[in-house]
C-alpha cells in the first residue's frame, strides 16, 4: 500500500477521533527516534527524567511509568485505530517511528513509509508486543520499576484508543464490534503478561457505558501535574472500588 492510501486511512481516523493523528516522514529536529529511543537505555532515560520533571514526577518509576503509558497511546492510534476504523491495520517496528515531546509526554508519533500494512488483528498485535516489549526491557535496565505495571499502562492506553473511537460510534453493531475486538486484545495481552484487566457495561442498550478496570496503577496520582488537576485517580485505575464505580457510572446515565 503506498503513502497515499495509508494516509486516506490515518485520515478516516482522524475523522472519527480528531487527537488519533499520525504524521508520516515528519522533519525537524524535535522529532526522537523510536529506534534509540527502544535501544539506547541512557537516551531513553534522559528524556524519561525530562518528561517527568515537567509533570512533577516524585522519582524515575513514576516518570518512567508515564512516558511508557503515552508511547503505547500514541503507538496504538498508529495500528490499531487504523484497524479498527478501515479494516487494514500497521505494523510498527521502532525504526519504522519517530516520537515528539508535546506537554511533557510522548504526544505526537509519525510514521516512516513505505509502512508493512496488514488486515490481521493477530500481525498487528505481535508487532505491538515486540516493539513495547523492547521498550520496557531496555527501560526496566536503568529504572527500577514494576514490569506488570507498565504493561497495565500500556494495554489501558491501546483500550482508551478502542473507547475513543466506539464513543463516536451511533451504531449498535459497529460498537458491538469495537467491544468484541477490544476483549481479543485485553485476553491475548494479558495470556502473555498475566491478568491486566477487564472490560465490563454498565447500562443496556443504547443507554450504556463501556469501560476498562485495570488491576495495577500507573502512579499519575503521585505527581504535582494530578494534584493541580484535581483529580484523585484515573478513571480505570486499580486502586478504585470497582462497585462503586459501577454504581457512580449508573447513576451518571440516569442524569443523561
Amino acid at each position: 500500500m503506498n503513502s497515499l492510501e495509508l494516509r486516506a486511512d490515518l485520515d478516516a481516523v482522524t475523522a472519527v477521533v480528531s487527537y488519533l493523528t499520525v504524521t508520516l516522514d515528519p522533519v525537524g529536529d524535535e522529532w526522537l527516534s523510536a529506534a534509540r529511543l527502544v535501544g539506547d537505555a541512557e537516551f531513553l532515560l534522559e528524556h524519561v527524567r525530562a518528561t517527568g520533571a515537567g509533570r512533577g514526577s516524585p522519582d524515575d518509576a513514576v516518570a518512567a511509568s508515564l512516558f511508557v503509558q503515552g508511547y503505547a497511546f500514541r503507538l496504538g492510534a498508529a495500528t490499531l485505530a487504523p484497524l479498527v476504523v478501515t479494516g487494514r491495520g500497521t505494523v510498527v517496528a521502532p525504526a519504522q517511528a519517530m516520537i515528539r515531546v508535546t506537554r511533557n509526554r510522548p504526544g505526537a508519533i509519525a510514521l516512516l513509509t513505505p509502512v508493512e500494512r496488514t488486515v490481521e488483528f493477530d500481525s498487528v498485535l505481535h508487532s505491538l508486543l515486540e516493539h513495547l516489549g523492547a521498550l520496557v526491557t531496555t527501560l526496566r535496565l536503568v529504572v527500577r520499576v514494576g514490569e506488570r505495571m507498565l504493561w497495565g499502562n500500556v494495554l489501558s492506553s491501546f483500550v482508551t484508543v478502542l473507547r475513543a473511537i466506539e464513543g463516536e460510534t451511533s451504531d449498535v453493531q459497529e460498537r458491538h464490534r469495537i467491544r468484541m475486538f477490544a476483549d481479543d486484545m485485553v485476553a491475548h495481552v494479558s495470556a502473555v503478561h498475566g491478568p491486566l484487566g477487564s472490560c465490563f457495561v454498565v447500562g443496556s442498550g443504547i443507554v450504556d457505558t463501556w469501560q476498562f478496570q485495570r488491576t495495577s496503577c500507573c502512579l499519575w496520582y503521585q505527581t504535582t501535574e494530578c494534584v493541580k488537576a484535581g483529580i484523585g485517580f484515573c478513571g480505570d485505575c486499580s486502586l478504585l472500588d470497582l462497585e462503586q464505580r459501577k454504581a457512580d457510572l449508573l447513576a451518571g446515565l440516569a442524569v443523561e
